[in-house]
C-alpha cells in the first residue's frame, strides 16, 4: 500500500531547512519560563479534536477519565452521525487554525536570535522539554555518495519512473561501487569543499553565541574551617585528655608464645 508513495520521494537540497511546527502544549507553553512561542496558539491535531473541544466546552473540571469515557461513549457516535457538510465546517476550522499556528510559529522562530534560542534550549533541557532547532544553524554537508546519488537520480529521472525506491538505491550503490577512484574524485572534491565551507560557517555561527559558562559568576567560597587546615591535621590532644583506642587488636607473636 505504501510503496507507490515512497517512489514519489525526492531528495531535498543540502541548504534546505525543514522546521517541525507542531509541539504539544507542555513544550509550546512551558510554565517554568517564558518561551519565544508564548504568543503562538496550540496547533489542533484534527477536525475531530475541534469537535470534541466544542462539545466539552474545554473548560470542564471533570477528571480526564470521565472526559475519555464521554468521548468514547457519547461524542464519537454523534460525530459519526454528522453529515459531510456538517463535518466540513470543522475541517475548515482545522485548516484555518493550523495555518495560523504555522505562520505564527515560523514568525516567532524567525524573529528570535540565535542567542535567545540557545538560552531557551538550556532551560528546555533542564526541564526535559523538546528543544528548538535554530534555522540559522548551518546544516551538516552530505558525503560523496549522497552527492552522486542525487545527481544520478536527476540524470535517470525518466527511466526510474515507477521503480521502487529500494531498487533505485540498490542500483545506484552498484553503479557507485564499480566506479574508479578517478571517477569518484569529483564527488570527493565537492564533499571536501562542502565540509570546509561547513566548518567555516559553524565557526562563524559559534562566535555569535555566548556560552552559559562564560557569563556564569564563579562561586565565592568562605574561609576554610580550622580543623581542616594542614597544621591542625595531626594536632596533639589537649593536656589532661587521654585518647583511648577502643578497637580490638590482634595479639602479637611474643604474647602468643608467652
Amino acid at each position: 500500500m505504501l510503496l507507490p508513495l515512497f517512489t514519489k520521494l525526492t531528495l531535498q537540497p543540502s541548504n534546505a531547512v525543514s522546521v517541525r511546527t507542531y509541539m504539544n502544549v507542555r513544550s509550546l507553553h512551558p510554565k517554568r519560563f517564558t518561551s519565544i512561542f508564548s504568543e503562538v496558539p496550540v496547533r489542533p491535531r484534527s477536525a475531530w479534536q475541534l469537535y470534541c473541544r466544542e462539545v466539552l466546552n474545554q473548560e470542564t473540571n471533570e477528571p480526564k477519565q470521565k472526559i475519555a469515557d464521554a468521548m468514547k461513549n457519547t461524542i464519537a457516535p454523534k460525530w459519526n452521525m454528522l453529515t459531510d457538510a456538517e463535518r466540513q465546517v470543522y475541517h475548515t476550522r482545522f485548516a484555518e487554525e493550523s495555518k495560523k499556528h504555522d505562520f505564527l510559529f515560523e514568525e516567532a522562530l524567525a524573529n528570535a536570535t540565535s542567542q535567545q534560542i540557545y538560552d531557551e534550549n538550556l532551560l528546555r533541557k533542564k526541564y526535559k522539554l523538546e528543544t528548538i532547532r535554530d534555522p540559522q544553524l548551518p546544516k551538516r554537508p552530505t558525503n560523496a555518495y549522497l552527492i552522486f546519488f542525487a545527481q544520478w537520480l536527476g540524470n535517470n529521472k525518466e527511466r526510474l519512473k515507477g521503480v521502487r525506491m529500494p531498487d533505485q538505491t540498490k542500483e545506484a550503490a552498484e553503479v557507485y561501487k564499480k566506479m574508479t577512484i578517478e571517477e569518484k574524485q569529483k564527488y570527493l572534491d565537492i564533499a571536501n569543499q562542502n565540509n570546509k565551507d561547513y566548518l567555516k560557517a559553524i565557526t562563524q555561527f559559534s562566535s555569535t553565541i555566548v556560552p552559559f559558562k562564560a557569563v556564569r559568576p564563579k562561586a565565592v567560597r568562605g574561609p576554610r574551617p580550622t580543623k581542616y587546615l594542614p597544621e591542625n591535621k595531626y594536632k596533639k590532644p589537649k593536656s589532661g585528655v587521654v585518647s583511648v583506642n577502643t578497637k580490638a587488636t590482634k595479639p602479637t607473636k611474643s604474647a602468643k608464645t608467652a
